[in-house]
């Protein structure tokens, strides 16, 4: 999710997103859907999804 965090951060958006679906695919088997960390973890990919559709 580091890795996700700082693409976000220097609008590489396609590769956050990309590296935000591989992080949760792992999250959700490891730390299941209602852990905090996979929370923040989806609304990330939504604000790299609605930044995406913007640009």
């Amino acid at each position: 999710m580091r890795v996700a965090k700082l693409q976000h951060f220097l609008v590489h958006l396609g590769d956050a997103q990309h590296t935000l679906r591989l992080a949760y695919d792992i999250m959700k088997v490891t730390h299941g859907n209602q852990h905090p960390l996979t929370s923040d973890l989806i609304r990330r990919l939504e604000e790299c999804r609605a930044e995406l559709d913007r640009a």
